[in-house]
């Protein structure tokens, strides 16, 4: 599941890196051709009134323009008026079959790509260019090269005007984004095919899940009824072997319930059925169905909560986040310690606060608790903490606060020395 998720992370940042690569080559490329194309309007103001000024310069020029775009990777030509090439780098040359640059001066389109039909449509949209007043014209255009082979091309083409304004021609770069397109391709099918291994994925867990319950039914609720009703005609032996199935069946319950909860929201098909309630009774609740658990542990949970907070919430949701926070505490504070258990209420939020003097957690552990089979693993570390668990709880809280609108926080200052958690509910949302 995991993995599925990282494969399809993967996929969408590959792509977003080729996009951000070519993105800034074109700033690049469009600010040295911006810097070029201003010489070139002044040069032929020259060729009115200083022609050996202007032959100078043109040479020059020429040279250096030339050794510019060879050393770009885009495809790059300029024209005239008249669509006849007036140069163009080597990336261009090779990508119509010409041997040299200097092969594209002078010549048209229709004598170097031999397209009537290609060539036609260029001829139409490059002189509207240079006859309208927009500054850059961007599209993309599928080429047939000589060899038959389909190209997709990023085009951008720019009017050139004199110092008057007067057009003297046209300036064009070509992308070959064939390559991009295809990986966009790729990652598009590849991410369809995660999606539709992540949705078989849940739905297997859903079917599994259900299938699991039914004969769950049988033997988690056959082992409470022989324990509340029977227990006194059985002998301890036997009741220790019937209270063994109901701690794992019990167990197992939860699992699946879990399970069938996050197979839900992953799908947003899990819906709040939400009232008006009294959140500190709803606590109480849940403190006194931990209880037991925290006697056995010799636990103490000191209570500091208001009688009424009315809270337009989902009960069956809240008590579970409870439950699952007071759970976590109970398992992880060892023998003798405490549990505070108190509310606190700003002008914006609603803060439900519970405090242990537990094991406490690390920087990395408080990465980790809030996902997905997130567990801690403290095997053999002697801390006199309960180690079972799968990993959900916390998860699974999270996503229901944040279907409320509201959110967990944790806090630890390290190892042994407690852990506080916030359950926060945003005014706004209530």
């Amino acid at each position: 599941m995991e993995y599925l998720e990282k494969k399809q992370e993967e996929s969408v940042k590959d792509l977003k890196k080729i996009i951000k690569e070519l993105e800034e080559k074109i700033k690049e490329k469009d600010l040295i051709l911006k810097n070029i194309t201003k010489s070139i309007p002044e040069i032929r103001f020259w060729k009115l009134f200083n022609p050996k000024k202007y032959e100078e310069a043109l040479r020059t020029s020429y040279d250096v323009l030339q050794m510019v775009m060879d050393d770009i990777p885009e495809n790059i030509f300029w024209k005239d008026t008249n669509l006849i090439y007036l140069g163009c780098n080597k990336s261009y040359a090779m990508l119509i079959g010409a041997d040299d640059p200097q092969d594209v001066i002078g010549k048209t389109d229709i004598e170097l790509l031999m397209d009537k039909e290609k060539c036609d449509y260029l001829q139409e949209h490059e002189t509207n260019i240079m006859n309208s007043d927009k500054a850059e014209y961007h599209i993309i255009e599928e080429w047939i090269l000589k060899d038959g082979i389909k190209i997709l091309l990023d085009t951008n083409r720019i009017p050139l005007h004199d110092s008057t304004g007067k057009s003297v021609g046209i300036l064009v770069t070509y992308s070959d984004i064939t390559e991009r397109k295809k990986a966009e391709l790729i990652i598009k099918e590849e991410v369809k095919k995660l999606k539709e291994l992540d949705q078989l994925r849940r739905d297997l867990i859903t079917r599994v899940s259900h299938e699991l319950k039914t004969p769950l039914i049988s033997v988690y609720s056959g082992s409470e009824l022989l324990l509340d009703y029977y227990n006194h005609q059985i002998s301890d032996n036997v009741l220790e072997i019937i209270e063994m199935i109901h701690r794992g069946g019990k167990k197992l319950k939860n699992l699946i319930d879990n399970l069938l909860d996050i197979s839900k929201i992953e799908s947003d098909k899990l819906k709040l059925d939400k009232m008006k309630e009294n959140l500190p009774e709803i606590l109480m609740e849940c403190i006194n169905d931990m209880t037991f658990l925290a006697k056995n542990r010799n636990l103490s949970i000191e209570i500091d909560l208001p009688k009424e907070l009315l809270l337009e919430i989902d009960k069956i949701r809240i008590n579970q986040v409870f439950i699952n926070i007071l759970s976590n505490a109970i398992k992880n504070t060892p023998s003798n310690g405490k549990i505070y258990v108190s509310l606190e209420e700003t002008e914006n939020y609603i803060d439900v606060i519970i405090k242990d003097t537990g094991v406490g957690l690390t920087e990395k552990e408080m990465e980790i608790i809030f996902k997905k089979f997130g567990k801690i693993e403290r095997y053999g570390k002697q801390m006199d903490v309960e180690i079972g668990g799968t990993g959900l709880g916390l998860y699974l809280s999270k996503e229901i606060m944040e279907l409320h609108g509201g959110k967990i926080l944790v806090e630890s200052e390290g190892r042994n020395k407690g852990c506080t958690f916030k359950i926060r509910f945003f005014k706004k949302f209530i």
